[in-house]
């Protein structure tokens, strides 16, 4: 709905923005993240692991989601980037290596996949 004030035009929304959130569980040393589970994904890492994306949208359509990274109570686990992540400034993100911590990054698309813009949103929460 627009709302009209004093020649001013701005949308005005009664229920909020909401994005769904899915905890993807534990690593294991695979993991393939399904991207019709919410645009808000957690994963705690119980292993090395090499993560992969699925259902993600068509070429044309921008698509974007953020995915917080939790180390298990072990810590120091490292994960295996899919080649098409390219990361803010060229440089790989470094996870959080200590225990039960908890890194937010923030990944967006617009080729289907073909290439995953990334970057940290923030470190070593919790």
């Amino acid at each position: 709905r627009f709302l009209r004030n004093s020649g001013k035009v701005g949308f005005y929304m009664s229920s909020g923005v909401h994005e769904k959130y899915h905890d993807a569980g534990n690593s294991g040393s695979a993991i393939t993240l399904d991207l019709n589970n919410g645009s808000t994904q957690k994963l705690t890492l119980t292993a090395a692991c090499t993560l992969a994306f699925s259902n993600t949208p068509t070429s044309g359509k921008a698509y974007g989601f953020t995915l917080l990274i939790a180390q298990d109570a072990t810590g120091s686990r490292v994960v295996t980037w899919p080649s098409s992540v390219k990361w803010s400034n060229g440089t790989m993100f470094t996870l959080s290596t200590l225990a039960n911590k908890v890194d937010a990054i923030s990944m967006f698309t617009v080729d289907g996949g073909i290439t995953w813009y990334a970057g940290a949103v923030g470190k070593s929460f919790g």
